[in-house]
């Protein structure tokens, strides 16, 4: 074996050894509890990270429910907690250890947005606007994570309007990839979105699927019923009509131009 490969397992084994082994113990030790015990234990090891968050934290009676709804998840080295593009069933707390956020875009490689540490929360965007996972989290190290059930967090939300509204306004005016800042410039130009309230086409904004299509690929047919409305992002669209067995070019349509 190559001398800098035994160097890099001999560094992973000493810096992960200890927190392996806390994580097998917890593991352990949380098998052991009874229900209302575990979840004292969750809310002592997870109280400074939801209060902290300015979207819980500025109600008591809302930090407590949510710390009561909680459920405790172990993740290892490169184990993705969420994944982009998937419909997670939960937003996250992470108590220990790091994670890397990476996304995708346009099929190109995942790339590296940032890394996460300890007290950071993270897939709100796709629990509270109800849409896709917008990136994928994985871990650097061993971690310890907190799940809030999408369920639980809409029924706590019920109860406390404000949460929602502080919930909703923490996505709008922190998270923006290409896809959403590109509609958000241009959604006026379509006539029955453009009279309707920014913060209403921001929401629909994470709702939007990318599609990629390839050379020569036919979005529409004549005859077809079209569900959906496209915006070119990238790239130019033929517009043709067929008469007998030509085709005749009608239009090119190119970046920002509405279809459907």
């Amino acid at each position: 074996m190559p001398r800098d490969l035994e160097d890099k397992i001999r560094d992973y084994i000493i810096t992960n050894q200890g927190s392996l082994e806390g994580q097998e113990e917890l593991s352990r030790f949380m098998k052991l509890l009874s229900p209302s015990i575990k979840s004292q234990v969750i809310r002592h090891e997870f109280y400074d990270v939801v209060s902290q968050q300015k979207m819980f934290g500025f109600d008591q009676n809302v930090t407590d429910d949510v710390l009561e709804k909680l459920s405790l998840n172990l993740y290892k080295p490169d184990e993705v907690v969420c994944e982009q593009g998937t419909y997670p069933d939960e937003m996250y707390f992470l108590c220990r250890g790091t994670c890397d956020i990476f996304k995708v875009f346009d099929q190109e490689q995942p790339y590296f947005v940032a890394c996460l540490e300890a007290g950071s929360m993270f897939g709100e965007i796709a629990a509270v606007m109800h849409c896709p996972s917008t990136a994928t989290v994985k871990c650097k190290n061993y971690c310890t994570v907190a799940g809030l059930d999408t369920e639980a967090y809409f029924m706590i939300a019920m109860r406390y309007p404000k949460l929602s509204e502080k919930m909703i306004g923490h996505v709008i005016t922190q998270f923006h990839d290409p896809v959403t800042s590109f509609f958000l410039k241009r959604y006026h130009r379509i006539e029955y979105l453009r009279k309707l309230d920014k913060r209403i086409c921001e929401e629909l904004s994470y709702h939007l699927n990318v599609k990629i299509c390839q050379y020569g690929q036919v979005i529409i047919e004549p005859g077809q019923e079209c569900n959906s409305m496209f915006i070119v992002v990238k790239g130019v669209v033929q517009i043709f009509l067929k008469s007998g067995q030509d085709e005749i070019v009608t239009d090119y349509l190119g970046k920002g131009s509405i279809i459907g």
